[in-house]
């Protein structure tokens, strides 16, 4: 069954916003994230296929741009109604294939009615290929846990297929972001794809009883979810199991030949942890309770000295504290030619973030303020050079090296920070108030290694 939705066509998109999503997909690729790991792509249907993608929600605006550059498709998002508050920005975001979504915790029951449109827009898009992203949770997570669902993208799928007569095969594609850092600049993130939960084998139990099987498909796609990424459900526990899965595993994976600067092999050596220490929760409760009680004071210990993990595994020495400060005096002198001319795009977003007060905002509101300065600095930079120097070749090349003088600029910062921090545990362990944090971390290590295979 074909369904004409002319009117509603969101896959076309303007000249000027293909031009825009290319721009977004460099930044976001090349210069704001340091690798993407795209996994399970043979998972996600061919094109042309009815597929509304399902995903974990850890990192606000960063969770749809890393599904939607993943794909070889352009898909539509359903996003919270709030930002369409405003006519005219509500028109540009339609423009480029955001839907409304409506809460009730948030925009009120008689607002929660404008759905029936957003969801029949929906409906119909799925059906004529475009897919359409959701965040089953409703909201972001601040931590590392996947949330309760709404069944409401569950009922979305199913309507879809009773609107084309079950004629056309309809999918929910498990989707999963995994950030190294959730607000740091030229960090890694992995986006993974799950194997798709088709809606053909729910047919008879829909028509007999459709909120039980909108209930079991939700229940396998949020277990999908659920495995693809790092799910700590032990809230109880939570800052102990996450610091494992922070400090540990990287021995942890080494151990096993994995490689702990591939993010893919520390995802996998921090879910290995979660489900070990669940199992030693479940099986021996006082070994786990003391597994926990020594990694939060061992994490407690480590922040107040405000030293980090790898400090201990590197233990880096004097030599090494010395050669390293050598180096970063040698380039300092490139630091500053590189820092001066990025200096606003560095210090632009900082203007903004002191006025957001959730912190997971912090990424995106970091990353869309870039979007904005680097092209506008870079630009003044072309014609004020150009002008003074009365060579315009040169002052294209020049700027042409602008955006890898930043990155050095920006690795040149992590690198002091990581000296900054060799200082640090020089002095810690050097301390002897300060000297028990080495002994703490192998007894802890040692625990670890007999209990966790």
């Amino acid at each position: 069954m074909k369904i004409d939705i002319a009117k509603n066509n969101l896959d076309r998109l303007p000249v000027w916003a293909y031009l825009l999503k290319r721009y977004v997909r460099l930044m976001f690729n090349k210069l704001y994230y340091r690798y993407v790991y795209i996994v399970g792509q043979d998972n996600i249907p061919p094109k042309g296929s009815a597929v509304l993608i399902a995903s974990n929600h850890q990192n606000c605006m960063m969770d749809p741009l890393a599904i939607l550059f993943s794909l070889d498709r352009h898909a539509k998002f359903l996003t919270r109604a709030s930002v369409f508050s405003n006519p005219k920005i509500a028109k540009l975001l339609r423009t480029i294939g955001l839907l409304p979504a409506y809460r009730l915790g948030f925009e009120g029951i008689e607002a929660v009615k404008n759905n029936e449109d957003t969801f029949s827009t929906s409906e119909k898009e799925l059906l004529n290929g475009h897919p359409i992203v959701i965040f089953p949770e409703g909201m972001h997570q601040h931590s590392r846990f996947l949330g309760e669902f709404s069944f409401g993208y569950t009922k979305m799928a199913f309507e879809a297929a009773q609107l084309s007569d079950w004629e056309k095969e309809v999918f929910i594609l498990p989707s999963a972001n995994h950030y190294k850092h959730w607000g740091h600049m030229q960090s890694d993130l992995v986006v993974s794809f799950g194997e798709p939960v088709s809606l053909k084998p729910y047919y008879e139990l829909y028509q007999s009883k459709p909120r039980t099987a909108q209930r079991e498909v939700n229940k396998v796609v949020r277990q999908r979810i659920s495995e693809m990424m790092l799910n700590i459900e032990d809230q109880e526990n939570y800052e102990a199991i996450e610091f494992l899965t922070r400090s540990y595993a990287v021995d942890y994976a080494i151990k096993h030949g994995k490689n702990p600067a591939d993010l893919q092999d520390m995802l996998w050596a921090g879910k290995c942890i979660v489900s070990s220490m669940a199992s030693i929760k479940d099986s021996k409760p006082d070994l786990a309770k003391q597994i926990f009680d020594k990694a939060c004071l061992l994490n407690s210990m480590m922040q107040e000295q405000k030293v980090r993990d790898w400090l201990f595994r590197e233990k880096p020495s004097v030599l090494n504290v010395v050669l390293t400060s050598v180096v970063m005096i040698i380039l300092f002198p490139l630091f500053v030619l590189s820092l001066i001319p990025n200096i606003l795009v560095f210090i632009a977003p900082y203007f903004v973030l002191p006025k957001i007060k959730d912190w997971m905002f912090y990424s995106s509101v970091f990353f869309g303020v870039s979007l904005i300065t680097i092209p506008l600095l870079y630009t003044i930079t072309y014609i004020i050079l150009g002008v003074i120097s009365d060579c315009w070749l040169i002052s294209l090349i020049y700027t042409m090296l602008l955006p890898f003088l930043g990155l050095f600029a920006w690795n040149y910062r992590r690198e002091f920070i990581k000296l900054v921090g060799k200082f640090k545990y020089q002095k810690c362990v050097n301390t002897k108030k300060n000297a028990d944090i080495a002994p703490q971390r192998e007894a802890l290590w040692a625990l670890l290694e007999k209990e966790i295979i």
